[in-house]
């Protein structure tokens, strides 16, 4: 494609993209315009034609939708929106991988794989005011301490921020602590909370800052895996350094209690009794389980089954029971696994041997 509205050299081939996936809020879309013949209407995104070579070489203020190409074919994760009225999804992931002799790979004329020194001079060149944090000054040392209290679910807890002062001269610093519930490919939907402090440290001294968050700040902002990131940035002002680290934990979800006990039933000879087995859980939060199940699974002693039970109550007891019959086996001991999930609580579970 000839590209007359830009330099010469990037025309060729153009990237686009033929499918909008969502509207627009308005903001980057001009009423009524057209490009290159095409007429586009307000309220949905047009994402291209954008020049090939200006993707590869961070050209991003060529136009159209440059900058979004290249953040698509440089980014470590995608994540596309999903919503309830699409009928069908297709995934395809054809970047770095050929299944078929009628696929090509092509994401070479998109990045300099080679040449690790150039992508990183483009990322420059795209992000001219990133700052690039230094990883340890020699002046200044932080760190994030989750040992200093159990995660329960259900509980308040609380961490420490840990500054070192390693000069020999006073340091003030400033310093932003943010928590975020996320999930297990670090996306964070939500805040749970965000504070921002001053230090003043002597030389060689030691601080200790804790950070405590109540349950009432993360109650209903956990998501299935109950996993939080703890992000800390820290400025020393004498000499406008920054310092950045992070960590990640989960809360601690409450075990079930499995308990087993024989019955008496006709239906079984004494060489196969009957086993009952009782699981038990406390609710932990102070409020009501929703849509409450338990999955039961144990090879050679029960199939798979799903058992459904009633809400449970602000820190109320819920409970299930099967009746198992262990086939005779010589192999080594039976085990039963109980697995329970609701809305508010996930990755709880327990077990039991006989």
């Amino acid at each position: 494609m000839k590209r007359p509205d830009l330099p010469k050299g990037y025309s060729g081939w153009q990237a686009l993209d033929a499918t909008p996936q969502e509207k627009s809020s308005g903001k980057n879309t001009l009423q009524y315009i057209t490009r290159l013949g095409k007429t586009i209407f307000p309220g949905f995104y047009c994402t291209g034609p954008a020049s090939v070579r200006a993707i590869k070489e961070g050209s991003t203020g060529f136009g159209y939708d440059t900058q979004c190409f290249f953040t698509e074919v440089n980014a470590v994760q995608t994540c596309f929106l999903s919503t309830d009225d699409c009928e069908e999804f297709i995934d395809v992931e054809c970047m770095r991988q050929v299944s078929s002799s009628n696929e090509s790979v092509v994401y070479f004329f998109h990045q300099f794989v080679k040449s690790r020194l150039m992508s990183r001079d483009i990322m420059k060149k795209v992000s001219p005011t990133t700052i690039f944090f230094e990883k340890s000054p020699s002046e200044l040392e932080i760190s994030i301490d989750l040992t200093s209290q159990p995660k329960i679910a259900g509980q308040n807890f609380s961490l420490n921020i840990i500054l070192k002062n390693l000069s020999d001269k006073m340091s003030s610093v400033k310093f932003w602590v943010r928590i975020e519930s996320v999930l297990y490919h670090c996306s964070a939907p939500y805040k749970i909370k965000a504070i921002k402090m001053h230090r003043s440290l002597h030389p060689g001294e030691d601080a200790v800052i804790p950070v405590a968050v109540s349950l009432s700040e993360y109650l209903g902002r956990t998501l299935h895996q109950s996993i939080f990131s703890v992000i800390l940035f820290a400025e020393i002002q004498e000499s406008c350094s920054m310092l950045y680290t992070s960590d990640y934990f989960q809360l601690q979800m409450p075990k079930l209690a499995v308990e087993e006990h024989e019955t008496a039933n006709s239906k079984y000879t004494t060489t196969m009794k009957s086993k009952m087995l009782t699981a038990k859980l406390v609710n932990p939060l102070p409020v009501t389980l929703t849509r409450c199940k338990f999955l039961i699974e144990g090879p050679g002693v029960v199939n798979a089954t799903e058992i459904h039970c009633k809400d449970a109550p602000p820190h109320g007891m819920i409970q299930c029971e099967i009746s198992v019959v262990p086939r005779e086996s010589h192999n080594q001991n039976k085990i039963v696994i109980f697995h329970f999930t609701c809305d508010q609580l996930n990755d709880i579970g327990g077990y039991i041997n006989f």
